[in-house]
């Protein structure tokens, strides 16, 4: 299921940059089904295959901390002679709302130079998260759209949902539907900041705040006790780059060519042995690293194989932060824990 009127723009569009070989390559999506996978075009030929699925994409900024380690390594061996004069032009990447804060967040950072990307805009009117459709319809459906009604065939019965109905929670929240910055934009943008659906900002986050002390804690100790430490909310979260992580062996810097047998030869400052506290451990000190740079993407719950609402904790990070510095990841300037405000309150410090 895509946005055909969309999708035929962003093809025209990468059609020209990679003819003109304005770009190394492109890096967006394809569908096949309902599976959304990351599609990488090096010609115009392949630009054809390209789409704007109306279904959870994966965020694709993750894939250019790989293409900044690919750039270091040519850059090393040609200044050692022994290889050629790396490639420099920028790479083209797709980016709806919160994908695109996500990557002004790590340029912002300097994980990779604001020349080195061609960002393609996406005006996002949010994606469907078709674990809900499976809730109502089970797992064997067909769907379809018409203007914003979704249609899903069920053993011949066709149920009819509304757009609000089988949206991700992510985007019922969501009030940067736009990117932030990019080079070209597909359609017109949203006015922004704004609403596109009636649900209160944090409303999810409210909820549990009202409950008591004991009860949030008996929540997180159930949520926790389902992790089987796969390690797939970092592996998929593009603001987790660093080359070596607190999770990982120490003494060790780690980079994707970092062999498995390198890893478990080394000791780690977290166990992975899977108890509620060293899990309770893993997932809040992640929570705080990425404190005043999440953008809300909310990858870490999607690929959660074990249905834990990171997107919940991550929420409630980013309210705080928000309440507390009045700062947004991915659009304020600056960061969060390297900026000095001299009006700020202090009411922190006892």
């Amino acid at each position: 299921m895509i946005d055909r009127e969309l999708t035929e723009k962003l093809r025209d569009v990468v059609n020209d940059i990679t003819t003109q070989k304005k770009v190394k390559y492109v890096i967006g999506w394809e569908v096949e089904n309902t599976k959304v996978s990351p599609y990488f075009v090096e010609n115009s030929e392949d630009s054809r295959k390209l789409v704007i699925p109306e279904i959870e994409t994966p965020n694709l900024v993750v894939f250019l901390d790989y293409e900044r380690s690919k750039i270091r390594q040519a850059e090393e061996l040609y200044r050692r002679g022994k290889g050629e004069e790396p490639d420099r032009r920028p790479v083209g990447i797709v980016v709806r709302g919160c994908d695109g804060r996500s990557l002004a967040k790590i340029i912002q950072e300097n994980v990779i130079n604001r020349s080195g990307v061609y960002i393609i805009g996406i005006p996002c009117k949010g994606v469907i998260d078709l674990r809900k459709v499976q809730n109502l319809a089970g797992k064997e459906f067909t769907i379809s759209k018409s203007e914003d009604k979704f249609s899903v065939k069920v053993n011949g019965d066709i149920l009819t949902l509304e757009r609000e109905e089988i949206l991700a929670d992510k985007c019922l929240e969501c009030k940067y539907p736009n990117p932030p910055v990019y080079d070209v934009l597909i359609g017109s943008e949203h006015e922004k900041p704004v609403k596109l659906y009636g649900r209160e900002e944090y409303s999810s986050v409210k909820e549990i705040e009202q409950k008591s002390v004991e009860e949030r804690g008996d929540f997180w100790d159930e949520q926790f006790s389902k992790c089987i430490r796969c390690y797939a909310c970092r592996e998929v979260c593009p603001l987790c780059y660093c080359e070596e992580c607190v999770v990982d062996p120490t003494k060790l810097a780690l980079s994707p060519f970092t062999t498995a047998e390198e890893k478990a030869n080394k000791p780690r400052w977290i166990s992975r042995a899977n108890d509620a506290a060293e899990n309770a451990f893993y997932h809040l000190t992640r929570a705080v690293h990425l404190a005043g740079r999440c953008t809300g993407c909310g990858e870490c719950e999607r690929v959660c194989p074990v249905g834990i609402p990171l997107l919940l904790l991550m929420k409630k990070v980013e309210k705080d932060v928000e309440e507390m510095f009045g700062y947004t990841a991915g659009i304020s300037e600056g960061a969060l824990f390297g900026t000095v405000d001299e009006e700020d309150p202090e009411d922190f410090i006892l």
